[in-house]
């Protein structure tokens, strides 16, 4: 495994793979993969 600072290209990425680790959570909003896309702005 290779971590590394996440780049533009990698943003649609990761907004569905905290969408989806979240989908099942007992305690998501269902917002948190927004809360990135703001976080970065």
């Amino acid at each position: 495994m290779k971590i590394r600072q996440e780049t533009p290209k990698d943003y649609e990425e990761v907004y569905e793979l905290i969408r989806e680790a979240f989908a099942s959570a007992e305690h998501a909003d269902g917002n948190e993969q927004d809360l990135v896309e703001a976080l970065r702005k």
